[in-house]
């Protein structure tokens, strides 16, 4: 399930209370003299209607962005192992956690996702730039690569190398772990 799915399903749940935010969904103690919004998947409990407003207006706004990260998603997916790879490399060094994660395969997703950062790395060492030094072929869905980057500060220069596990899901492929060498 997306990150963005079960976001939608938590705040498809949700309890607001005057305009102080979001509360677990558990019983409250309300005062009658008190604006609130009571919202679950069976029914919907509302007094004052701009919060309603708001809250019908956050659920179309997250539903439009699940599809529109969903729809990102499909369309970079990797057609060939080595388009994974590069495209995983290519989010190192850009720091960018999202076309990264966009390339795991759904076990890696689920097991990064509770500490997953969208924006990866750290400003100092960077990344140069990049270069697969090896490909091997494990079987006929599985890939094992070495991806050497060349790493920068103001002051050195260093290479880091990563093993990459890349395997064939339906039509695309997807990183499956991923490890320093």
């Amino acid at each position: 399930m997306s990150y963005l799915k079960r976001m939608s399903i938590i705040l498809s749940t949700l309890i607001i209370i005057g305009n102080t935010g979001c509360v677990p969904a558990t019983p409250p103690q309300l005062n009658p003299q008190e604006n609130f919004i009571i919202k679950n998947n069976e029914n919907t409990l509302i007094k004052n209607d701009e919060n309603a407003q708001s809250v019908n207006k956050m659920m179309e706004d997250l539903n439009s962005l699940q599809m529109q990260v969903e729809l990102l998603e499909k369309a970079i997916a990797p057609s060939t192992p080595r388009e994974a790879v590069t495209k995983w490399a290519e989010g190192f060094k850009t720091r960018n956690g999202a076309l990264q994660f966009a390339v795991f395969s759904p076990e890696l997703r689920d097991k990064l996702r509770p500490q997953w950062v969208w924006i990866t790395g750290q400003s100092s060492p960077w990344v140069e730039s990049y270069q697969i030094a090896d490909e091997k072929q494990k079987s006929a869905d599985a890939f094992e690569y070495i991806v050497k980057f060349n790493m920068a500060t103001s002051e050195s220069k260093n290479i880091y190398s990563a093993k990459v596990y890349v395997k064939h899901f339906g039509e695309k492929w997807f990183i499956t772990e991923f490890e320093p060498t």
